[in-house]
């Protein structure tokens, strides 16, 4: 339930994706793949893997 890949952790994780992704829509000011916010100077211009080693 708490060790690596647990319960908790995969939850947590899922989280803080939501909340950073609502956040950079929120600042960008349109959705991930919408045509209207595109080259705009303030659009979304990819992704990287998200790695992390505690």
């Amino acid at each position: 339930m708490t060790g690596g890949g647990g319960l908790l952790q995969r939850r947590t994780k899922c989280v803080l994706e939501s909340v950073l992704e609502d956040e950079i829509t929120e600042h960008v000011g349109c959705e991930k793949h919408d045509p209207a916010g595109k080259n705009n100077g303030n659009s979304r211009n990819g992704t990287r893997a998200k790695t992390r080693s505690t």
